[in-house]
């Protein structure tokens, strides 16, 4: 069973991009998220909230000047 668990979690860290030196309680929640209904969807949404990136719209120099301050 760990040896399916590992495998799983190796295409998934590819298919979702999941950094390979993430600790073991990241790779648990990751897994959690990805196995629940929608959890590629809620990936999506997620991920670059965990990985520290703040998103805005839209991309403009107007806007990147106030985020840069």
């Amino acid at each position: 069973m760990k040896l399916l668990f590992n495998e799983l979690l190796e295409d998934d860290k590819e298919k979702f991009h999941i950094p390979h030196d993430s600790t073991p309680f990241c790779l648990k929640l990751y897994q959690e998220i990805l196995q629940s209904p929608n959890g590629a969807l809620v990936w999506s949404f997620l991920k670059p909230v965990l990985h520290g990136k703040i998103l805005y719209t839209p991309n403009s120099p107007e806007v990147n000047e106030v985020i840069q301050k």
